[in-house]
């Protein structure tokens, strides 16, 4: 979480690369098995996801880190485009397959650890985080429950284990990333069929 700056092998911004394209890249190469099994995609989402921006900028190759680039506010807008995603891919995916987003929580973790303070931060953890495995229930919650199987819906983001709206800015600009994700795939040939 807030990692600073790096390029991912292929040059993309690295937590765009991990969070969303990667993400993607293994979603959309997997589907043809879940559709055929009614499977499930869920995508480990944050509370900061509604509070981010649409970058598309981030979705081409960069040769330095950008002049305005903030590693906390990139954060969000990662999580912000990721949670696009799957709301795009879940109208995409028709209703054989279920996909959903899940905020587990304020879980007690090290992904502090790269924020200014970190030590404040794991304190503060300490006292009102859940535990791994707590946070790891609302995540299996939604691989596994039966009201979030695909044939009760689909695109739905849980937050510790209750469904909530994402906002509007999710519900609205989905379409952007889709097709941003989409081209780059099809650009660099990372997928095996068109989906």
């Amino acid at each position: 979480m807030a990692t600073p700056f790096s390029l991912s092998p292929q040059g993309f911004e690295l937590d765009t690369a991990a969070h969303i394209l990667g993400h993607a890249m293994l979603a959309q190469s997997l589907l043809p098995d879940l559709e055929a099994q009614h499977g499930r995609v869920v995508f480990v989402s944050s509370a900061t996801a509604p509070f981010g921006q649409i970058k598309p900028e981030f979705f081409r190759c960069l040769n330095a880190e950008p002049e305005d680039y903030n590693r906390f506010d990139h954060y969000k807008d990662v999580k912000c485009m990721q949670l696009c995603y799957s709301i795009a891919l879940a109208k995409h995916s028709g209703f054989s397959v279920a996909v959903h987003s899940v905020h587990p929580g304020a879980v007690q973790s090290n992904v502090t650890q790269n924020m200014r303070c970190s030590q404040l931060m794991a304190w503060m953890a300490s006292i009102a985080a859940i535990t791994p495995e707590e946070a790891a229930s609302y995540v299996l919650r939604a691989c596994l429950a039966d009201d979030a199987s695909p044939e009760l819906g689909n695109g739905k983001y849980f937050h510790c284990g209750y469904v909530e709206d994402p906002g509007p800015k999710i519900r609205q600009e989905h379409a952007l990333v889709w097709q941003c994700t989409q081209s780059l795939l099809q650009e660099g040939n990372w997928l095996t069929s068109s989906s």
